[in-house]
Protein backbone atom coordinates (compact mmCIF):
# COMPACT_ATOMS: atom_id res chain seq x y z
CA UNK A 1 0.00 0.00 0.00
CA UNK A 2 1.28 3.27 -1.02
CA UNK A 3 2.04 5.89 1.75
CA UNK A 4 -0.96 8.01 0.05
CA UNK A 5 -3.32 4.82 0.56
CA UNK A 6 -2.54 4.59 3.91
CA UNK A 7 -2.43 8.11 5.87
CA UNK A 8 -5.88 8.35 3.81
CA UNK A 9 -7.28 4.83 5.87
CA UNK A 10 -4.78 5.89 8.96
CA UNK A 11 -7.41 9.20 8.65
CA UNK A 12 -10.21 7.38 7.77
CA UNK A 13 -10.13 5.17 11.29
CA UNK A 14 -8.49 7.81 13.22
CA UNK A 15 -12.02 10.21 12.48
CA UNK A 16 -13.92 7.11 12.86
CA UNK A 17 -12.29 6.24 16.19
CA UNK A 18 -12.72 9.74 17.17
CA UNK A 19 -16.07 9.95 16.57
CA UNK A 20 -16.73 7.00 18.71
CA UNK A 21 -14.96 8.11 21.76
CA UNK A 22 -16.88 11.54 21.37
CA UNK A 23 -19.53 9.80 21.36
CA UNK A 24 -19.00 7.45 24.50
CA UNK A 25 -17.02 10.27 26.43
CA UNK A 26 -19.96 12.79 26.04
CA UNK A 27 -22.59 10.47 27.49
CA UNK A 28 -20.37 8.72 30.11
CA UNK A 29 -19.56 12.49 31.44
CA UNK A 30 -23.21 13.83 31.13
CA UNK A 31 -23.89 10.86 33.26
CA UNK A 32 -21.35 11.44 35.76
CA UNK A 33 -21.65 14.97 36.03
CA UNK A 34 -25.48 14.37 36.74
CA UNK A 35 -24.59 12.25 39.81
CA UNK A 36 -21.58 13.95 41.01
CA UNK A 37 -22.19 17.81 40.80
CA UNK A 38 -19.69 20.33 40.22
CA UNK A 39 -18.18 20.79 43.19
CA UNK A 40 -16.77 16.45 43.11
CA UNK A 41 -16.24 17.22 39.51
CA UNK A 42 -13.89 20.64 40.34
CA UNK A 43 -12.01 18.44 43.11
CA UNK A 44 -11.11 15.80 40.58
CA UNK A 45 -10.06 18.51 38.20
CA UNK A 46 -7.55 19.54 40.60
CA UNK A 47 -6.38 16.66 40.99
CA UNK A 48 -5.84 16.00 37.18
CA UNK A 49 -4.36 19.17 36.93
CA UNK A 50 -1.49 17.67 38.80
CA UNK A 51 -1.55 14.84 36.66
CA UNK A 52 -1.40 16.00 33.14
CA UNK A 53 1.61 18.13 34.61
CA UNK A 54 3.19 14.76 36.30
CA UNK A 55 2.97 12.89 32.60
CA UNK A 56 5.03 15.05 31.02
CA UNK A 57 7.28 15.00 33.38
CA UNK A 58 7.01 11.32 33.07
CA UNK A 59 6.89 10.88 29.52
CA UNK A 60 9.72 13.38 28.66
CA UNK A 61 9.16 12.79 25.40
CA UNK A 62 10.87 9.96 24.54
CA UNK A 63 8.80 7.93 22.82
CA UNK A 64 7.86 10.55 20.53
CA UNK A 65 11.17 9.76 18.93
CA UNK A 66 9.45 6.62 17.70
CA UNK A 67 6.99 8.45 15.18
CA UNK A 68 9.72 11.16 14.64
CA UNK A 69 12.89 9.03 13.41
CA UNK A 70 13.13 7.96 9.97
CA UNK A 71 14.33 4.43 10.54
CA UNK A 72 13.61 3.10 14.29
CA UNK A 73 15.81 0.12 15.32
CA UNK A 74 15.24 -2.15 18.60
CA UNK A 75 17.79 -0.30 20.51
CA UNK A 76 15.68 2.95 19.94
CA UNK A 77 12.57 0.99 21.58
CA UNK A 78 14.27 -0.01 24.58
CA UNK A 79 15.81 2.72 25.61
CA UNK A 80 12.80 4.67 25.33
CA UNK A 81 10.89 2.14 27.41
CA UNK A 82 13.38 1.96 29.96
CA UNK A 83 13.66 5.42 30.86
CA UNK A 84 10.00 5.73 30.48
CA UNK A 85 9.57 3.53 33.28
CA UNK A 86 12.22 4.94 35.11
CA UNK A 87 11.23 8.73 35.09
CA UNK A 88 7.35 7.55 35.07
CA UNK A 89 8.42 5.76 38.67
CA UNK A 90 10.38 8.83 39.88
CA UNK A 91 7.35 11.55 39.15
CA UNK A 92 5.08 8.98 41.20
CA UNK A 93 7.47 8.78 44.40
CA UNK A 94 7.66 12.74 44.12
CA UNK A 95 3.92 13.12 43.95
CA UNK A 96 3.33 11.05 47.07
CA UNK A 97 6.18 13.15 48.61
CA UNK A 98 4.43 16.33 47.80
CA UNK A 99 0.98 15.64 47.51
CA UNK A 100 0.47 17.31 50.91
CA UNK A 101 1.83 20.70 49.60
CA UNK A 102 -0.08 20.82 46.20
CA UNK A 103 -3.32 20.51 48.19
CA UNK A 104 -2.35 23.54 50.63
CA UNK A 105 -1.49 25.57 47.29
CA UNK A 106 -5.70 24.71 46.44
CA UNK A 107 -6.70 25.14 50.23
CA UNK A 108 -8.17 21.46 49.40
CA UNK A 109 -7.49 18.64 51.88
CA UNK A 110 -8.89 16.35 50.22
CA UNK A 111 -6.74 16.41 47.54
CA UNK A 112 -3.48 14.82 49.52
CA UNK A 113 -4.81 11.65 48.93
CA UNK A 114 -6.40 12.14 45.31
CA UNK A 115 -2.90 12.78 44.14
CA UNK A 116 -1.60 10.02 46.06
CA UNK A 117 -3.38 7.50 44.03
CA UNK A 118 -3.58 9.38 40.91
CA UNK A 119 0.63 9.00 40.78
CA UNK A 120 -0.16 5.35 39.43
CA UNK A 121 -0.91 6.40 36.61
CA UNK A 122 2.08 8.30 36.11
CA UNK A 123 3.72 4.76 35.66
CA UNK A 124 1.09 3.21 33.70
CA UNK A 125 1.28 6.09 30.96
CA UNK A 126 4.76 6.02 30.47
CA UNK A 127 4.76 2.42 29.88
CA UNK A 128 2.20 2.74 27.63
CA UNK A 129 4.07 5.28 25.11
CA UNK A 130 6.45 3.36 23.74
CA UNK A 131 3.88 0.61 22.19
CA UNK A 132 1.22 3.45 21.07
CA UNK A 133 3.87 5.77 19.22
CA UNK A 134 4.88 2.26 17.81
CA UNK A 135 1.04 2.45 16.38
CA UNK A 136 0.82 5.85 15.52
CA UNK A 137 4.20 4.90 13.68
CA UNK A 138 2.86 2.79 11.54
CA UNK A 139 -0.72 4.44 10.90
CA UNK A 140 -1.99 1.96 12.56
CA UNK A 141 -5.01 4.40 14.11
CA UNK A 142 -7.90 1.64 13.78
CA UNK A 143 -6.04 -0.48 16.25
CA UNK A 144 -4.95 2.10 18.62
CA UNK A 145 -8.42 3.68 18.26
CA UNK A 146 -10.11 0.61 19.36
CA UNK A 147 -7.79 -0.02 22.22
CA UNK A 148 -8.13 3.41 23.28
CA UNK A 149 -11.97 3.41 23.09
CA UNK A 150 -11.83 -0.48 25.09
CA UNK A 151 -9.66 1.13 28.08
CA UNK A 152 -11.93 3.98 28.61
CA UNK A 153 -15.45 1.75 28.59
CA UNK A 154 -12.99 -0.42 30.97
CA UNK A 155 -12.72 2.45 33.14
CA UNK A 156 -15.49 4.91 32.92
CA UNK A 157 -18.37 2.55 31.67
CA UNK A 158 -17.75 -0.36 33.98
CA UNK A 159 -15.84 1.23 36.84
CA UNK A 160 -16.44 4.76 36.92
CA UNK A 161 -20.67 5.01 36.42
CA UNK A 162 -21.56 1.85 39.17
CA UNK A 163 -19.31 3.67 41.66
CA UNK A 164 -20.75 7.28 41.06
CA UNK A 165 -23.82 5.58 41.36
CA UNK A 166 -23.35 3.90 44.87
CA UNK A 167 -22.03 6.86 46.17
CA UNK A 168 -18.51 7.25 45.82
CA UNK A 169 -18.25 10.88 44.60
CA UNK A 170 -14.78 11.81 43.32
CA UNK A 171 -13.43 8.33 44.02
CA UNK A 172 -15.54 7.18 41.22
CA UNK A 173 -13.47 9.79 39.15
CA UNK A 174 -10.39 8.27 40.66
CA UNK A 175 -10.82 4.76 39.77
CA UNK A 176 -12.13 5.35 36.68
CA UNK A 177 -8.61 7.05 35.69
CA UNK A 178 -6.37 4.47 36.90
CA UNK A 179 -8.37 1.59 35.75
CA UNK A 180 -8.42 3.59 32.01
CA UNK A 181 -4.92 3.85 32.04
CA UNK A 182 -3.71 0.55 33.30
CA UNK A 183 -6.45 -1.30 30.85
CA UNK A 184 -4.57 1.37 28.09
CA UNK A 185 -1.36 0.00 29.32
CA UNK A 186 -1.73 -3.63 28.89
CA UNK A 187 -3.64 -3.55 25.90
CA UNK A 188 -1.63 -1.76 23.52
CA UNK A 189 1.25 -3.56 25.00
CA UNK A 190 -0.54 -6.75 24.08
CA UNK A 191 -1.03 -5.19 20.62
CA UNK A 192 2.05 -4.01 19.84
CA UNK A 193 4.41 -6.07 22.21
CA UNK A 194 8.32 -5.14 22.44
CA UNK A 195 11.04 -6.19 24.48
CA UNK A 196 11.53 -5.21 27.63
CA UNK A 197 15.09 -5.62 28.52
CA UNK A 198 16.52 -2.30 30.21
CA UNK A 199 18.85 -0.06 27.89
CA UNK A 200 20.07 2.79 29.53
CA UNK A 201 22.52 3.83 26.56
CA UNK A 202 23.74 2.95 23.29
CA UNK A 203 25.59 4.84 20.34
CA UNK A 204 22.14 6.58 18.80
CA UNK A 205 20.54 7.49 22.26
CA UNK A 206 21.85 11.41 21.69
CA UNK A 207 18.68 11.87 18.61
CA UNK A 208 16.24 10.27 21.11
CA UNK A 209 17.08 12.14 23.64
CA UNK A 210 17.25 15.38 21.81
CA UNK A 211 13.70 14.36 20.46
CA UNK A 212 12.80 14.38 23.91
CA UNK A 213 13.88 17.27 25.51
CA UNK A 214 12.58 19.37 23.21
CA UNK A 215 8.99 17.48 23.19
CA UNK A 216 9.61 17.68 27.24
CA UNK A 217 9.85 21.46 27.30
CA UNK A 218 7.27 22.16 24.59
CA UNK A 219 4.83 20.02 26.46
CA UNK A 220 5.48 21.79 29.88
CA UNK A 221 4.70 25.35 28.02
CA UNK A 222 1.98 23.39 26.26
CA UNK A 223 0.75 22.12 29.90
CA UNK A 224 0.81 25.87 31.56
CA UNK A 225 -0.84 27.25 28.38
CA UNK A 226 -4.02 24.74 28.74
CA UNK A 227 -3.99 24.41 31.83
CA UNK A 228 -3.06 27.85 33.69
CA UNK A 229 -6.98 28.77 34.23
CA UNK A 230 -7.75 26.00 36.19
CA UNK A 231 -4.85 26.78 38.18
CA UNK A 232 -5.61 30.30 38.83
CA UNK A 233 -9.27 29.18 39.27
CA UNK A 234 -8.31 26.89 42.04
CA UNK A 235 -6.16 29.13 43.85
CA UNK A 236 -8.62 32.07 43.76
CA UNK A 237 -11.96 30.62 43.61
CA UNK A 238 -13.51 27.80 44.87
CA UNK A 239 -14.41 23.57 43.64
CA UNK A 240 -17.66 24.98 42.51
CA UNK A 241 -16.53 27.66 40.06
CA UNK A 242 -13.78 25.10 39.13
CA UNK A 243 -16.20 22.60 38.17
CA UNK A 244 -18.70 24.59 36.38
CA UNK A 245 -15.78 26.12 34.70
CA UNK A 246 -14.24 22.69 34.07
CA UNK A 247 -17.33 20.94 32.66
CA UNK A 248 -17.82 23.97 30.14
CA UNK A 249 -13.66 23.59 28.58
CA UNK A 250 -13.98 20.19 28.57
CA UNK A 251 -17.58 20.10 26.38
CA UNK A 252 -15.87 22.62 24.25
CA UNK A 253 -12.57 21.21 23.63
CA UNK A 254 -13.81 17.67 23.50
CA UNK A 255 -14.22 17.47 19.51
CA UNK A 256 -11.12 19.22 18.96
CA UNK A 257 -8.98 16.90 21.58
CA UNK A 258 -10.53 14.28 19.58
CA UNK A 259 -10.55 16.33 15.91
CA UNK A 260 -6.51 16.97 16.64
CA UNK A 261 -5.76 13.05 18.28
CA UNK A 262 -6.83 11.93 15.40
CA UNK A 263 -5.30 13.74 12.45
CA UNK A 264 -2.56 15.86 14.22
CA UNK A 265 -0.29 12.47 14.52
CA UNK A 266 -1.57 11.42 11.24
CA UNK A 267 -0.12 14.85 9.67
CA UNK A 268 2.75 14.30 11.90
CA UNK A 269 3.95 11.20 11.21
CA UNK A 270 3.31 12.09 7.37
CA UNK A 271 4.83 15.10 7.55
CA UNK A 272 8.49 13.05 9.16
CA UNK A 273 8.09 11.68 5.64
CA UNK A 274 7.84 14.27 3.75
CA UNK A 275 10.22 16.78 5.09
CA UNK A 276 12.15 17.36 2.31
CA UNK A 277 9.24 18.13 -0.32
CA UNK A 278 8.11 21.52 1.34
CA UNK A 279 5.54 21.78 -1.96
CA UNK A 280 3.35 18.63 -0.64
CA UNK A 281 3.68 19.56 2.58
CA UNK A 282 2.08 23.28 2.10
CA UNK A 283 -0.37 21.96 -0.14
CA UNK A 284 -1.86 19.44 2.91
CA UNK A 285 -1.93 22.53 5.21
CA UNK A 286 -3.69 24.37 3.03
CA UNK A 287 -6.33 22.29 2.71
CA UNK A 288 -6.57 21.73 6.57
CA UNK A 289 -6.49 25.38 7.15
CA UNK A 290 -9.59 25.90 4.55
CA UNK A 291 -11.47 23.08 6.57
CA UNK A 292 -11.01 25.13 9.65
CA UNK A 293 -12.16 27.97 8.67
CA UNK A 294 -15.20 27.44 6.36
CA UNK A 295 -16.58 24.59 7.67
CA UNK A 296 -15.22 23.88 11.58
CA UNK A 297 -15.82 27.71 12.43
CA UNK A 298 -19.48 27.38 11.35
CA UNK A 299 -19.75 25.14 13.32
CA UNK A 300 -18.81 26.01 16.38
CA UNK A 301 -20.62 29.05 16.20
CA UNK A 302 -23.90 26.53 16.06
CA UNK A 303 -22.33 24.99 18.61
CA UNK A 304 -21.86 28.39 20.79
CA UNK A 305 -25.22 29.46 19.91
CA UNK A 306 -26.82 26.61 21.44
CA UNK A 307 -24.51 26.38 24.72
CA UNK A 308 -26.86 27.37 27.00
CA UNK A 309 -29.85 25.03 26.16
CA UNK A 310 -27.27 22.61 25.73
CA UNK A 311 -25.93 22.84 29.34
CA UNK A 312 -29.31 22.97 30.51
CA UNK A 313 -30.72 19.81 28.62
CA UNK A 314 -27.49 17.49 29.50
CA UNK A 315 -26.17 18.43 32.85
CA UNK A 316 -29.68 20.58 34.86
CA UNK A 317 -30.17 23.48 36.21
CA UNK A 318 -27.38 23.39 38.76
CA UNK A 319 -25.36 23.58 36.07
CA UNK A 320 -26.66 26.31 34.25
CA UNK A 321 -23.56 28.68 35.48
CA UNK A 322 -21.52 27.34 32.72
CA UNK A 323 -23.54 28.03 29.93
CA UNK A 324 -22.13 31.29 29.31
CA UNK A 325 -18.45 29.55 29.41
CA UNK A 326 -19.15 27.49 26.82
CA UNK A 327 -20.51 29.80 24.39
CA UNK A 328 -17.47 32.21 24.77
CA UNK A 329 -15.18 29.39 24.63
CA UNK A 330 -16.74 27.62 21.70
CA UNK A 331 -16.18 30.46 19.68
CA UNK A 332 -12.36 30.19 20.25
CA UNK A 333 -11.87 26.51 19.80
CA UNK A 334 -11.61 26.72 15.61
CA UNK A 335 -8.34 28.77 16.74
CA UNK A 336 -7.08 25.57 19.04
CA UNK A 337 -7.31 23.36 16.30
CA UNK A 338 -5.22 25.97 13.94
CA UNK A 339 -3.00 25.86 16.57
CA UNK A 340 -2.98 22.15 17.05
CA UNK A 341 -2.61 21.25 13.14
CA UNK A 342 0.24 24.24 12.85
CA UNK A 343 2.50 22.64 15.13
CA UNK A 344 3.49 19.65 12.96
CA UNK A 345 4.63 21.97 10.65
CA UNK A 346 7.40 23.51 12.70
CA UNK A 347 8.38 19.66 13.48
CA UNK A 348 8.76 18.43 10.31
CA UNK A 349 10.18 21.28 9.35
CA UNK A 350 13.31 21.48 11.65
CA UNK A 351 11.56 24.15 14.17
CA UNK A 352 10.24 21.68 16.81
CA UNK A 353 12.06 24.11 19.41
CA UNK A 354 10.43 27.43 17.96
CA UNK A 355 6.76 25.73 19.27
CA UNK A 356 8.01 26.42 23.40
CA UNK A 357 9.99 29.62 22.39
CA UNK A 358 7.02 31.29 20.66
CA UNK A 359 4.30 30.69 23.34
CA UNK A 360 6.46 31.61 26.60
CA UNK A 361 5.81 35.01 26.45
CA UNK A 362 2.05 33.97 25.92
CA UNK A 363 2.12 31.91 29.58
CA UNK A 364 3.24 35.42 30.90
CA UNK A 365 0.57 37.15 29.59
CA UNK A 366 -1.99 34.50 30.32
CA UNK A 367 -1.08 34.64 33.64
CA UNK A 368 -1.25 38.59 34.38
CA UNK A 369 -4.04 38.67 32.55
CA UNK A 370 -6.50 35.43 34.44
CA UNK A 371 -4.99 37.03 37.78
CA UNK A 372 -6.83 40.52 37.06
CA UNK A 373 -10.12 39.17 35.49
CA UNK A 374 -10.58 36.38 38.33
CA UNK A 375 -12.43 38.56 40.25
CA UNK A 376 -14.63 39.32 37.81
CA UNK A 377 -16.32 36.08 37.39
CA UNK A 378 -15.77 33.02 35.18
CA UNK A 379 -17.59 34.70 32.56
CA UNK A 380 -14.56 37.19 31.96
CA UNK A 381 -12.29 34.83 33.12
CA UNK A 382 -13.50 32.19 29.72
CA UNK A 383 -12.97 35.61 27.70
CA UNK A 384 -9.24 35.74 28.85
CA UNK A 385 -8.89 32.20 28.23
CA UNK A 386 -10.13 32.41 24.74
CA UNK A 387 -8.24 35.34 23.81
CA UNK A 388 -5.10 33.08 24.77
CA UNK A 389 -5.86 30.61 22.57
CA UNK A 390 -6.70 32.82 19.82
CA UNK A 391 -3.01 34.26 20.49
CA UNK A 392 -1.17 30.79 20.24
CA UNK A 393 -3.12 30.18 17.01
CA UNK A 394 -2.22 33.48 15.38
CA UNK A 395 1.54 32.75 16.88
CA UNK A 396 1.87 29.35 15.91
CA UNK A 397 -0.11 29.62 12.63
CA UNK A 398 2.03 32.73 11.33
CA UNK A 399 5.26 30.68 12.24
CA UNK A 400 4.23 27.44 9.90
CA UNK A 401 2.80 29.84 7.35
CA UNK A 402 6.29 31.30 7.04
CA UNK A 403 7.79 27.54 7.14
CA UNK A 404 6.51 26.09 4.18
CA UNK A 405 6.54 29.81 1.80
CA UNK A 406 2.66 30.64 2.58
CA UNK A 407 1.61 33.98 2.61
CA UNK A 408 -0.90 35.31 4.75
CA UNK A 409 -2.79 37.02 2.24
CA UNK A 410 -3.05 33.24 0.42
CA UNK A 411 -5.31 32.29 3.62
CA UNK A 412 -7.41 35.37 3.83
CA UNK A 413 -9.98 34.35 1.21
CA UNK A 414 -10.82 31.24 3.12
CA UNK A 415 -11.22 33.11 6.64
CA UNK A 416 -13.51 35.86 4.79
CA UNK A 417 -15.66 33.34 3.34
CA UNK A 418 -15.81 31.60 6.58
CA UNK A 419 -16.52 34.41 8.11
CA UNK A 420 -19.95 34.67 5.87
CA UNK A 421 -20.66 31.39 6.07
CA UNK A 422 -20.74 31.43 10.09
CA UNK A 423 -22.23 34.43 10.02
CA UNK A 424 -25.20 33.38 7.89
CA UNK A 425 -25.52 30.33 10.20
CA UNK A 426 -25.77 32.37 13.34
CA UNK A 427 -28.57 34.37 12.10
CA UNK A 428 -30.43 31.59 11.12
CA UNK A 429 -30.37 30.24 14.36
CA UNK A 430 -30.75 33.20 16.09
CA UNK A 431 -34.04 33.57 14.09
CA UNK A 432 -35.21 30.09 14.81
CA UNK A 433 -34.47 30.66 18.69
CA UNK A 434 -36.55 34.03 18.42
CA UNK A 435 -39.50 32.01 17.26
CA UNK A 436 -39.08 29.34 19.63
CA UNK A 437 -38.87 31.78 22.51
CA UNK A 438 -42.03 33.83 20.85
CA UNK A 439 -43.87 30.37 21.44
CA UNK A 440 -42.41 29.53 24.64
CA UNK A 441 -40.66 26.21 23.41
CA UNK A 442 -38.61 24.16 26.32
CA UNK A 443 -35.20 24.13 26.23
CA UNK A 444 -34.91 20.48 24.65
CA UNK A 445 -37.13 21.88 21.33
CA UNK A 446 -34.96 24.91 21.08
CA UNK A 447 -31.93 22.86 21.45
CA UNK A 448 -33.17 20.51 18.73
CA UNK A 449 -34.41 22.94 16.31
CA UNK A 450 -31.71 25.81 16.75
CA UNK A 451 -29.31 22.78 15.98
CA UNK A 452 -30.60 21.47 13.12
CA UNK A 453 -30.98 24.72 11.36
CA UNK A 454 -27.57 26.09 11.49
CA UNK A 455 -26.39 22.87 10.17
CA UNK A 456 -29.30 22.30 8.00
CA UNK A 457 -27.93 26.09 6.67
CA UNK A 458 -24.37 25.09 6.82
CA UNK A 459 -24.67 21.98 4.15
CA UNK A 460 -27.43 23.71 2.06
CA UNK A 461 -24.32 26.21 1.66
CA UNK A 462 -21.91 23.94 1.03
CA UNK A 463 -23.99 22.12 -1.44
CA UNK A 464 -25.40 25.17 -3.29
CA UNK A 465 -22.82 27.50 -2.98
CA UNK A 466 -19.67 25.76 -3.24
CA UNK A 467 -17.92 28.92 -4.46
CA UNK A 468 -17.94 29.87 -0.70
CA UNK A 469 -16.41 26.64 0.22
CA UNK A 470 -13.35 26.85 -1.88
CA UNK A 471 -11.18 23.84 -4.20
CA UNK A 472 -8.75 23.42 -1.16
CA UNK A 473 -11.64 22.62 1.39
CA UNK A 474 -13.54 20.52 -1.27
CA UNK A 475 -10.44 18.77 -2.10
CA UNK A 476 -10.04 17.39 1.53
CA UNK A 477 -13.80 16.72 1.41
CA UNK A 478 -13.81 14.56 -1.52
CA UNK A 479 -11.64 12.19 -0.35
CA UNK A 480 -14.30 11.18 2.64
CA UNK A 481 -17.20 11.83 0.84
CA UNK A 482 -19.70 8.24 -0.70
CA UNK A 483 -20.29 7.91 -4.01
CA UNK A 484 -22.54 10.26 -5.10
CA UNK A 485 -21.62 12.88 -3.23
CA UNK A 486 -17.76 12.46 -3.73
CA UNK A 487 -19.34 12.62 -7.72
CA UNK A 488 -20.61 16.13 -7.23
CA UNK A 489 -18.44 17.44 -4.98
CA UNK A 490 -15.40 16.67 -7.81
CA UNK A 491 -17.37 17.95 -10.81
CA UNK A 492 -18.07 21.23 -8.17
CA UNK A 493 -14.56 21.10 -7.85
CA UNK A 494 -13.04 21.23 -11.30
CA UNK A 495 -15.21 24.24 -12.23
CA UNK A 496 -14.07 26.51 -9.57
CA UNK A 497 -10.52 25.11 -10.05
CA UNK A 498 -10.82 26.10 -13.70
CA UNK A 499 -11.93 29.50 -12.45
CA UNK A 500 -8.61 29.79 -10.67
CA UNK A 501 -10.37 29.63 -6.85
CA UNK A 502 -8.69 28.18 -3.52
Amino acid sequence: MSLGERSKSAVHWALLGTLSKYFIQLIVQIILARFLGPQVYGLFALGMLVMLFSNFLADFGLAWGLVQKKEVTEQDIRFAMTWQFILGTVVAGLLLIFSEYIALFFKEPQLTVIISWLSLACIFNALSAPSANLMRRDLDFKTLNLLQIASYVIGYVLIGLPMAYLGYGVWALVTAWLMQSFAGMVLQFIRKSHSVKPLFWYSDAKSMTNIGSTVFITNIVNWFLNNIDRIVLGRLLNTHAVGLYTVSYNLAVMPNGLLLSALQPAFLSIGARLQDEKEKMRTAYVQIVAVIWILILPSFVIFSAIANDLIRVMYGEKWQGAGVVLSILALAMPFYVMWGMSTPILWNTGKKHLESILQLPIVLIGLLLMIYFADFGIAAFAMVAAFILVLRALVIGFTACRLVGLGMGQLFPMWARGMLISLLVYISIYVAQQIMIAVMAISLVKLVVSTLVGFAVLISIALLFPKLIGVSALNLLIRFSPGKLKNYLKAKMATLSSQGID
